[in-house]
This record gives C-alpha cells, structure tokens and sequence, in this order.
C-alpha cells in the first residue's frame, strides 16, 4: 500500500516542480520582452537623434556648397566680364591703331588662350569637385560613426558596419530601404 501512495506523493512534487519551471520560464521570457522592448525603444529614440543630427550636417553643407557655388559664379563672371570690357577696349584701340594691329591681334589672341584655359581649369576643378563630394556621400553612408546602445542600463558602442554584419533586425534597419 504504501509504494503507489509514494509513487502519487512522487507524481505530485514532480508536476509541483514542473509547474513552477514553466512558471520561472514565462518570467525569465517575460524580463527578456521588456528587456528587447526597451532596447529598441532607447534604439529608436536614438537612431531619431542620428537621423535629425545627419540632417542637419546635410543642409550646412547642402548651404555651404551652394554658397561655394554662388562665389564661384560671381567670381567666374567678374573676370569675363573684366575680359569682355578689356577685349572691347582693345577692339576700340585696334580700330584707332590699324599700325599696330598684329601686336594687339597676339594680345588677343593670348587673352583668349588664357580664358579658354582657365575655363577648362574651373571645369577640372568643378569634375575633382563633384569628385570628391562623391567621394564624401559615400564614406558618410558607409561611415556614420560609432552606434551607442543602452542595454539594460550598460552602454555598449559598436558601428553600423559590425550591426549590419550578420542576418539580423540590425542588417534590415540599415540595409538602405528604410530611412533612419
């Protein structure tokens, strides 16, 4: 009589045990929820500060070239302009002076090669330019500096680059679909 009684007793603290690890697992499973749940909220909230600090980086430079731009320009223009009255003036010159007409002819002849020169100049300074504003987008979008993490109150700081080395949340977040 008394080993089914102990097999019961036996039955009963094993179903008690099993119960409560089900019980511990569904806390531990529920500590990680909040815990992921909180990481990508601190990772959301900081990815927007990234975003709107990368934003803002754009626009100055964005300004700063087209105020670049707008200098050049004026400036470019300033000289043809001083060109085209200096080639006027020695037009003139050349009509009141036909003695002289082959000296002002070589002149001309000079300023012209000159413009032509620098305007093949500004247009190589214009293609290195574009160049390397190429070459800036891209090291910023492969670049973007140091990603921080808060994880559970430990700050950990990786790179873009290593999150998006494997398969992950990480790899889709930044694989150029989404804007961040």
């Amino acid at each position: 009589g008394r080993e089914p009684q102990q097999q019961a007793i036996f039955e009963r603290v094993m179903k008690r045990i099993r119960l409560k690890q089900q019980q511990q697992q569904k806390e531990q499973d529920d500590k990680k929820e909040q815990y992921m749940s909180q990481l990508f909220s601190d990772m959301n909230s900081h990815l927007k500060t990234v975003k709107s600090a990368m934003r803002e980086r754009r626009e100055k430079k964005e300004e700063e070239i087209t105020t670049r731009k707008k200098n050049m320009l004026e400036e470019v223009s300033a000289k043809r302009k001083t060109m085209e009255d200096e080639i006027e003036n020695t037009n003139r010159q050349l009509d009141k002076k036909r003695k002289i007409n082959d000296n002002r002819e070589a002149v001309l002849n000079q300023q012209e090669e000159e413009l032509q020169e620098q305007q093949a100049q500004l247009e190589e300074e214009k293609k290195e330019f574009e160049e390397m504003m190429e070459k800036t987008r891209i090291f910023m979008q492969n670049n973007k500096g140091p990603v921080k993490l808060n994880i559970g109150g430990t700050m950990y700081q990786t790179t873009e680059k290593r999150l998006k080395y494997y398969e992950s949340y990480f790899r889709s977040m930044f694989n150029g679909k989404f804007k961040i």
